[in-house]
């Protein structure tokens, strides 16, 4: 007997856990827009970087929303119009729909947006490392797995259309591949921050200007690290999964944009890295250790008036003993040698 457990699943997968997500993302999008937008009005030397910003967020979401449609479409033609299938609603969507042209559409538009992705987080790593002298060496590796990752994909994708390569073949290729760059990209990311972070709390604390830079959040965001852990999910639940039934990856795309939208918007608030960054860490260094001899000065310099202000009161308190000392030398002088006047000699 055949369960409907599968078929539940993906339909609230795909209805309604994707449709949250995609709302969520969207606020993000308007955030990130109304950052743009109050940059581009206020700033005149950010206004063309603002404008390919915003382009370039707005075609993530139209790539979103092509795959969301997608899949909302092929969950209502198989779930309503053959349910009653012999193999029910999810073999007429994995093996039927799949190979119907908006379903093709999807899949060029996930695969440009995957491109997009990667190549924004190899944007991230070398914005992070563009003052190290270690720059080069560290891009190599991100940058020729984010081209191989372009051309091996690329080749998949267009054997699926043409249905000599199976969809869970495709997917699972496509997810190790982008795992690989995730991975890479942000060990090296979190390598280069984390040292900064250390750097900095060691010189000037803790509690500082530059936390929001350095946070295990803003780590974490900046990293990609909570899309790395998404591929590993998804490549382990695709391993697992019988060949027979292919799983849902729309909310994983989903998560994609999230996680590009949450790093944009870092960016268009101030509050992502930046390539003046590391500068600026180290100017709050310079000027705490500036502040910290300027306050060690004073102190000193507190200390030692203090220090000649008793020395001054002593000796004001020595000259006048001195002087005491004197003027009872001299009465006593006077006393003894000086002559006593007679009152009976005659005048």
């Amino acid at each position: 007997m055949r369960s409907d457990v599968p078929s539940a699943t993906l339909l609230v997968d795909i209805t309604t856990v994707n449709g949250v997500i995609y709302g969520f993302s969207f606020a993000l999008y308007c955030f990130s827009a109304q950052a743009l937008y109050l940059q581009h009005k206020h700033s005149d030397s950010h206004q063309r970087q603002a404008l390919v910003t915003l382009l370039m967020i707005s075609v993530v979401m139209v790539f979103g929303l092509i795959n969301l449609i997608a899949d909302t479409r092929g969950i209502q033609v198989s779930f309503v119009g053959h349910a009653g299938d012999p193999g029910g609603p999810l073999d007429y969507y994995y093996h039927v729909y799949q190979s119907q042209g908006l379903a093709h559409v999807a899949s060029v538009a996930m695969f440009l947006l995957r491109c997009l992705l990667a190549g924004t987080q190899i944007w991230r790593l070398y914005v992070v490392w563009s003052t190290s002298r270690h720059l080069v060496v560290i891009m190599v590796l991100p940058g020729l797995a984010f081209l191989a990752y372009v051309g091996i994909i690329a080749y998949n994708l267009a054997s699926y259309l043409n249905w000599t390569l199976e969809l869970i073949v495709f997917l699972t290729q496509e997810n190790t591949l982008n795992l690989f760059v995730d991975l890479t990209v942000t060990i090296l990311i979190v390598w280069r921050i984390y040292a900064v972070r250390r750097r900095n709390s060691r010189i000037i604390g803790q509690q500082n200007a530059a936390d929001h830079y350095t946070t295990v959040i803003a780590i974490l965001i900046e990293s990609f690290a909570l899309l790395a852990l998404w591929q590993m999910a998804e490549i382990i639940t695709l391993t697992v999964q019988n060949k027979s039934a292919v799983p849902n990856t729309a909310d994983t795309i989903l998560f994609l944009i999230i996680t590009y939208l949450l790093v944009m918007y870092r960016v268009t608030t101030g509050r992502g890295w930046t390539r003046d960054t590391e500068r600026q860490l180290s100017s709050l260094q310079f000027n705490h250790g500036r502040q910290t001899t300027e306050a060690g000065t004073t102190r000193l310099s507190h200390k030692m008036s203090e220090t000649e202000y008793v020395n001054f009161g002593r000796q004001e308190a020595i000259d006048e003993s001195a002087s005491v000392l004197e003027t009872r030398r001299k009465r006593d002088y006077d006393s003894v040698h000086l002559p006593v006047e007679d009152s009976h000699s005659p005048v």
